[in-house]
């Protein structure tokens, strides 16, 4: 059982059972999640090298989650028909971020908000001078 408090990443591993030549372009490992509510999620595992695959979840929800992994070789017996839980616990933090949720289109299309209906205000900065042939 793994796991995660809610809005923060939960990431696992998965071991291919053999060898494939070309993981990278050969096999699609996707991960089917089903939350508290019985909804199913499809993740997409990536190849982080070798034999090994990752997979990484996150939910705002908390409850128990069931998944289980599902690859285009179902010999590979690593890679195809595990199964598991994910606990998603509330999260404890003070990270603002994390607090509200992720982000979404809100119901107006004008602007981004959290999962919580909370407005979410982007600010970014642009070194522009950095761009420029004068600075050495």
């Amino acid at each position: 059982m793994y796991h995660t408090p809610q809005n923060c990443m939960a990431e696992w591993s998965f071991t291919a059972s053999g060898n494939h030549a070309d993981p990278f372009n050969e096999i699609t490992l996707d991960i089917l999640v089903t939350g508290p509510n019985g909804e199913e999620q499809r993740v997409p595992a990536f190849w982080a090298g070798g034999q090994t695959w990752r997979v990484r979840y996150a939910s705002p929800t908390v409850g128990t989650y069931h998944w289980r992994s599902d690859c285009s070789d179902p010999s590979d017996t690593g890679l195809h028909g595990r199964e598991g839980t994910l606990e998603v616990t509330p999260y404890e933090g003070k990270n603002p971020l994390l607090l509200r949720g992720p982000l979404r289109v809100s119901t107006t299309r004008r602007h981004l908000e959290h999962i919580d209906g909370t407005p979410f205000f982007w600010l970014a900065d642009t070194w522009w001078m950095a761009l420029c042939d004068r600075l050495s």
